[in-house]
């Protein structure tokens, strides 16, 4: 009898990694993708665990059962990819987007890659911002409008704004504006002044009248 025995080494087992930058928007499943390098033939399992770190901005209020949120998963053998879905709250604050971390541990019968990433909820809350009348004004004065935010707002907001002709002319009546507005965090308020004309023009006694117009707002509708 003759014995051949095989000097074949065992093939590596595959990578395990996991996508990046998922995002979702609050009140939807953040969804990750992990996945292998290539078919195998055994189960690969790993556990999974969502997590808040230093550097993260989520709070536990922002996932829908954040305590459960960790678990075993596995992907079948031939098959090369799952996913984990993370559920988020949707809530009526207006904020900037939230981190959180997804960590991956305990791996069979493949190599971790990527062990560790992060997800993002981005708000659905955006703020919107409004112009007043301004108070009729004698020629000469300062027509004062009030720009307002209609929550406070972590971000910073920015609105254009210019004026428009209406019985009143530009040059004539009133100096037109034409500018840029700017709410740091957490201001709701701004003013607008528009300089009136003095002129020695008699004119009819009708009130006469321009508008003032905001345009592409930035972190706010």
């Amino acid at each position: 009898m003759g014995t051949i025995n095989a000097n074949d080494a065992p093939p590596d087992p595959p990578s395990l990694s996991v996508s990046e930058d998922a995002s979702a928007v609050e009140g939807e499943a953040v969804v990750f993708t992990v996945m292998l390098s290539e078919e195998t033939t055994e189960d690969v399992t790993f556990s999974y665990e969502i997590s808040i770190e230093a550097d993260d901005t989520a709070e536990p209020a922002d996932f829908t059962n954040f305590m459960d949120e960790s678990g075993m998963m596995t992907i079948e053998a031939g098959d090369t990819e799952t996913t984990v879905s993370v559920m988020t709250e949707d809530d009526d604050a207006d904020e900037s987007s939230e981190s959180f971390t997804l960590t991956l541990s305990s791996v069979t019968n493949a190599t971790p890659e990527t062990v560790s990433v992060k997800g993002m909820i981005t708000d659905n809350d955006l703020v919107s911002v409004s112009v007043s009348d301004a108070k009729p004004v004698v020629e000469g004065a300062d027509a004062m409008f009030t720009v307002t935010l209609s929550a406070a707002t972590d971000e910073a907001v920015t609105v254009q704004y210019m004026t428009e002709d209406g019985t009143a002319t530009a040059g004539e009546d009133y100096t037109a504006v034409r500018s840029t507005l700017t709410f740091a965090a957490d201001e709701t308020e701004k003013m607008v002044s528009v300089t009136t004309l003095d002129d020695a023009v008699e004119e009819s006694a009708e009130p006469e009248t321009f508008t003032l117009t905001l345009s592409d707002p930035s972190n706010a509708v």
